[in-house]
Order: C-alpha cells, then sequence, then structure tokens
C-alpha cells in the first residue's frame, strides 16, 4: 500500500526585473533593450521568518534544509547548451532576508535571455563570461551529496526547480527570455518569481517490530547503491503514470534524468568480483557482504516518524544524489534502495510429529529451508524421520528426502557432504531403518560446530541466519499505483523530494547476508513487508511494507 502526500515548500523566491536606464527601444515581443551595454536587474531572497507546525498535508524543511547563505546568479544569453555566459552575480548573505518590496537593481548585460539561479553554490567550474557555456556548467559532476549541503549540513545547494533556465511559461515550461523594462521603478515593481529545488534527495526509515511469527529485534538501515554523479540542473521528464504533482507548474513531470539514467555502459557484470566492476564502480557507491557498512554508518529505525514537524521529532535521515533510470533498469543494482538491518526470530519451529517447540539455539542461530524454519536440533528431528521413512521403503532410492537432500547439498558447500547409502549398501549392513537413520543423523548432527563456524550463509533454498540477523533490500518507490508493476518512473530518488519508508509488518525473513546489487531481481518487497513511501519539494512520499 503506498499514499502520497504533497508538502509546500517556500525555499527561496528570487525576485527578478530588469531595466535600462537611459536611451530605450522598443525591439518587439513585450521586450524594450537599450543602446547601451547593460541593463538592470533586481533580485530579492527572503529566508522565511517563521516556523510553524505544519497542517498533515504540509511540509516544510529544516531550519538548516532552508537556509540560504548565498547565491550566485548565472546570466546567459539564451536557453540551450551552447549558450554563452554573459553575467556571473553574486548574492551575499548581507542582502538575503533583508530585501524590501523593491530590491537594489543592479547591472547586467543587455544580451542576457536566461539566467540559472545557484543557492548554496557548491562544485561550480570556472566561470567565465564570453566563454562558458550553460552545458560546461550543468556538465557531469562526481561528488558526494554531503558536498552538496555545507561542512555543517546547512548550505543546501539549490538550483532551478524547472531544471532548465529560467524564466519559462507556466504550465507548459516553455522558454521565455528575460523581459526588461524601460525604468528601474517599473522593473522594480514587475518582479519575476522563480523557484529553486535542493539538489539532493532526503531517506527517512519508519519500522515497528511486528510480527505474526517472528520475535524482532531493533532495525537499522543505510542507503544502498547510491549515486555518484549528478547534474547541477537535471532535466524534468514524466513517469508512465505522469501523476501530477502541485509543484510542478512546469508541467514537465516529477521524474528526472540523471547521469546514468541508462545503466547500459556501467552494468553490474555477474560472477564477477566488486573490485572488478569496473565502469559499475565509478557510478555507484554500495555496500556487499565483503564491504559492509562500518559501526557507525548504520542508522537506528525511528518507530514514530512526525511528518507534520520535522524539528519536534527528529527522525535519523540520510540525503543522497537523485538516481534514476529507465524501466529496464528497475533492478536493485540501478536504484537507490534502503538496506535494512534487524532481528528475526522465529516464534517456534514445527517438528516432525506435528507439534512445535519454542526452544531456541543458545546462539539464536536458525535455518529457514523453502520457507520452513529449523533450528539445527529441530533439522535433525526431521531429517532422522525423512531417513527412516526412506529405508523401510521397498525401493529406498526413489524415496525423496527433501530437507535431507537440501540441507546435504549445502554441506557439501559449506564442508562435505554426508554420504547416503544406497538400498545395496543399506541391506548389505542388515540394519533396520531406525538403526541406518540415527547412524546419519550423528554424521549430521557431527557437522553442526563447522555449519556455525561458517556462521551466515545462502546455498540454493538454504538460508543460515547468525544469531538470527537479516538484512531486506528495500526498492525506494517514486511514483507507483497498487495496480501497475515495475514500470517506468515506479523507482528511484529525485531531487528536493523526501521519502519515507515504514516497514509495518515483518512477514518473512529477508537475507542472511548483505546480497549484492543484483542486475536481474526487480522489486521484491512485496514477499516481505506492508511498505508506505512519501515524496517532497521537500515533494513527500510515504511507502509502507510488510517485509
Amino acid at each position: 500500500m503506498r499514499k502520497k502526500n504533497y508538502f509546500l515548500l517556500a525555499l527561496a523566491s528570487l525576485a527578478f526585473a530588469a531595466c535600462t536606464s537611459e536611451n530605450l527601444i522598443d525591439e518587439g515581443g513585450g521586450h524594450v533593450i537599450g543602446d547601451n551595454e547593460t541593463a538592470w536587474i533586481s533580485l530579492g531572497i527572503r529566508k522565511p521568518i517563521t516556523r510553524n507546525l505544519n497542517t498533515p498535508n504540509e511540509h516544510n524543511g529544516t531550519a538548516d534544509e532552508t537556509n540560504i547563505d548565498n547565491a550566485t546568479l548565472l546570466f546567459f544569453n539564451g536557453h540551450t547548451s551552447s549558450s554563452v555566459l554573459t553575467n556571473v552575480v553574486p548574492f551575499d548573505n548581507t542582502k538575503i532576508g533583508q530585501v524590501t518590496s523593491a530590491p537594489e537593481a543592479f547591472k547586467v548585460s543587455k544580451s542576457a535571455k536566461s539566467v540559472l539561479v545557484v543557492v548554496n553554490p557548491h562544485n561550480l567550474p570556472a566561470l567565465n563570461p564570453g566563454t562558458t557555456t550553460f552545458g560546461a556548467v550543468n556538465a557531469v559532476v562526481t561528488n558526494t551529496a554531503e558536498s552538496l549541503m555545507g561542512t555543517g549540513n546547512d548550505e543546501f545547494m539549490m538550483t532551478n526547480a524547472k531544471g532548465d533556465l529560467e524564466p519559462s511559461m507556466a504550465g507548459t515550461g516553455a522558454s521565455q527570455e528575460l523581459v526588461l523594462h524601460p525604468t528601474k521603478a517599473d522593473a522594480e515593481s514587475n518582479k519575476l518569481t522563480l523557484f529553486v529545488d535542493r539538489v539532493v534527495a532526503k531517506v527517512r526509515v519508519q519500522a515497528k517490530k511486528t510480527s505474526d511469527v517472528a520475535t524482532i529485534g531493533d532495525s537499522y538501515w543505510t542507503l544502498n547503491v547510491k549515486n555518484k554523479k549528478y547534474y547541477p540542473v537535471s532535466k524534468r521528464i514524466k513517469t508512465l503514470l505522469d501523476t501530477p504533482t502541485p509543484h510542478d507548474i512546469y508541467a514537465l513531470g516529477s521524474y528526472r534524468e540523471d547521469p546514468n539514467y541508462d545503466n547500459t555502459a556501467c552494468a553490474w557484470l555477474p560472477n564477477t568480483a566488486a573490485a572488478a566492476q569496473t565502469n559499475y564502480n565509478l557510478e555507484y557507491d554500495y555496500y556487499t557482504e565483503a564491504n559492509p557498512p562500518a559501526a557507525g554508518v548504520w542508522k537506528e529505525a525511528q518507530t514514530t516518524i512526525d511528518g507534520s514537524d520535522p524539528d519536534g521529532n527528529a527522525p535519523k535521515v540520510e540525503y543522497c544524489l537523485e538516481n534514476t533510470q529507465r524501466k529496464e533498469d528497475n533492478m536493485h543494482a540501478y536504484t537507490t534502495h534502503v538496506l535494512l538491518k534487524t532481528t528475526f526470530l522465529p516464534n517456534s519451529y514445527q517438528l516432525p510429529n506435528k507439534t512445535t517447540t519454542a526452544v531456541q539455539e543458545a546462539d539464536n542461530d536458525w535455518i529457514a529451508i523453502k520457507g520452513g524454519f529449523y533450528t539445527y536440533a529441530t533439522l535433525m528431528e526431521w531429517i532422522e524421520s525423512e531417513l527412516v521413512n526412506k529405508y523401510k521403503q521397498i525401493n529406498p532410492d526413489t524415496y525423496t528426502t527433501e530437507l535431507t537432500d537440501y540441507f546435504n547439498a549445502y554441506l557439501g558447500v559449506v564442508n562435505a557432504a554426508v554420504p547416503i547409502p544406497d538400498k545395496a549398501a543399506f541391506e548389505a549392513a542388515q540394519i533396520t531403518a531406525e538403526a541406518q537413520a540415527d547412524a546419519l543423523k550423528l554424521l549430521f548432527k557431527g557437522k553442526e560446530a563447522t555449519v556455525k563456524a561458517k556462521g551466515a550463509f545462502t546455498d540454493g533454498t538454504v538460508n543460515y541466519y547468525s544469531g538470527a540477523e537479516t538484512y531486506y533490500q528495500i526498492m525506494i518507490k517514486h511514483d507507483d499505483a497498487d495496480d501497475i508493476n515495475n514500470e517506468h518512473g515506479e523507482f528511484g530518488v529525485v531531487r528536493n523530494s523526501v521519502y519515507d519508508v515504514i516497514v509495518s509488518k515483518f512477514r518473512n525473513p529477508g537475507y542472511p547476508t548483505i546480497p549484492d546489487p543484483d542486475p536481474a531481481k526487480p522489486d521484491e518487497a512485496e514477499s516481505w513487508l506492508s511498505l508506505e513511501i512519501t515524496v517532497n519539494p521537500w515533494t513527500w512520499y510515504r511507502q509502507e511494507e510488510e517485509l
């Protein structure tokens, strides 16, 4: 089940007005351009004055997330990637939050036709008016989300919400040229308002200890498969559903194209060590069992996320670069997902005589085979029962001992399989079926120390859980519905959006170890979770899972 809520965010209002002081000539199209080499433009950026509790359908960012320390305005002579930079105008902290209804104007080149607003700029390239193009400014950058938030995590980089140069026409996103006015006063009374988005996305996780079949421990999480690259301004595109968002005034779509939107050139190579995933490693930061998160990376999942008051109940959050993909790349290897760690200890284990036991191993180890839960001791009972039945058959070789075979194959990988006598060997031994089964059970029992020493491991249908620890992969849903599956735009994290992932119930165990990124495995949370996600401008998406 998934519910989407939208939250109003007034990050910054950028008010522009341009004018020249003399020799103004109307050249048509509503533009008034002077003979001289400069025009005037006025800009105001206003910080929020108060921060009140929000209604359930409105959500502002925290003070740090909305802080505007400084801005850089980049003016270009057109609206294409080849448009050339005309002016670089810094807007420092002394002018932010102090603006009046008529901000002081400043000069720009009369050839300026468009503008890129960069609030709290980070990692900008060399800016040379007359030579630097918009394409160069908006080239792919390799860095981390943390690099776009400032050293104190209170200077979030923000750029044009449109995903392109401004100004533009509301409702269509069609480009428009900056309008110049004949007088300073006229300019300041006809300001152009633009909007900016944070360049990063935000994720929060809530997990309840609810399960009908197991005792659930505290849950911890981090993000896995995080993008290493971003565009300062990313192109908006529509999802399959094209669910409208109230803050997409451009009607261009809520999804974006990031630098590795198409993963053809950086595909994860199956059966290849992580260190040898050369192209993939250039694009993504990720964890595997061989390269797990450090202890300090895991964040405790909240038991409650209060979306209406982010400061009053501040959950542990993680910021990341946006990560989107084509429909065919809706796989764990290519979409940022939540890696959740908890303990899942079954409440009881069924015995061959159709009773159950709640007795646990001292170390809380247990085994799952084809959906059934076993301790090592109860599995030995099942193996003994299967083998007794096997050797009571007229032809034991044709009798299926499912659990015995699965676990023996597992032992063959971990250590060495137990040799199972065929009909001829059993008859030659001249012992009862019970005696043969008991002898084999002792051999299986003798493998216990080796199995425990191996620890958490998976082979085929056998999963060994060490200390009941288990891991879940939860693909983050951007725009989905109950009646669609694995379509374009369903998954991904988009800039200036906050995603709440809420695990309401644990139905099944996850993986015994951290799984590798899988290029062939789509979303599988439906078999695990009852999940709810939330997207915010900050658009807010809420996703609920039963794992």
